[in-house]
């Protein structure tokens, strides 16, 4: 009899344990996965009204699936923020409210390892307000994935910098384009032209019009010629009142 009893102890016991212990294997097979994530960015210096790419890729390097994987995009957008959302590939499952705008956050159920699979990657398209001040805009990615010890574990990606400008797009490549037209332009005025080392230019002449007419050989002539007049009458004035006197 105690033997039957000792059977059945044994029998209730392992009954209990096997779902634990199919639990607790569980939970050290999600210590085995290893994700990682990283971002970039498809340009380094944007302006108002201007679009670009952020390219979120993630994988795996462990030997077991991580699973409830979730990735969010540390970029605010629309409300107060100068990036605005255009698009996504996948698309954004849900957003998180922030103080300055909305970051969006991608579900992913399963994340195979890569030892079998390539890398996933998340596409985000966005635009820059109008009228945006320049600045530095600073965006990362983290990716949370469960954890036994601690529920879970957050993987926070490389940062990445993009300069914002405040002119825009059309107006920079107008600016840039004005000196070397206005290089062609100079150039194309004087070509042909001789203009001899230290003379004046067109304008230095317009204003030494007096001085030129002054120093001509007419206008020199007709001054001697007043000068002389007026010496002879000086003379002859003198030599009357001498004679009067004398």
């Amino acid at each position: 009899m105690k033997q039957v009893f000792t059977i059945l102890f044994i029998l209730l016991l392992g009954i209990s344990w096997s779902p634990n212990s199919i639990q607790a294997q569980e939970e050290f097979a999600l210590e085995d996965s290893q994700p990682f994530i990283t971002l970039k960015s498809d340009g380094e210096q944007i302006h108002p009204g201007g679009t670009y790419t952020y390219s979120i890729e993630y994988g795996n390097w462990g030997a077991q699936i991580a699973e409830n994987v979730v990735i969010t995009l540390n970029l605010p957008m629309d409300g107060r923020s100068p990036i605005r959302y255009l698009s996504s590939d996948p698309a954004v499952d849900e957003w998180y409210s922030s103080e300055y705008g909305n970051l969006p956050k991608f579900n992913i159920p399963k994340l195979p390892t890569t030892e079998t699979d390539e890398p996933e990657m998340i596409s985000v398209k966005v635009a820059v307000r109008e009228g945006s001040a320049a600045q530095d805009i600073k965006a990362s990615a983290n990716l949370e994935a469960p954890n036994r010890e601690i529920g879970k574990r957050l993987i926070n990606s490389n940062t990445v910098i993009v300069h914002l400008d405040s002119e825009t797009a059309e107006w920079s490549a107008t600016a840039s384009a004005t000196p070397s037209s206005q290089a062609e332009e100079a150039s194309g005025t004087f070509e042909g032209k001789a203009v001899p080392l230290g003379q004046p230019g067109e304008g230095s002449k317009a204003q030494n019009t007096l001085l030129d007419k002054l120093l001509s050989s007419e206008a020199i002539g007709s001054t001697m010629a007043f000068l002389i007049a007026a010496l002879g009458i000086t003379l002859a004035f003198a030599a009357g009142r001498k004679s009067k006197a004398g």
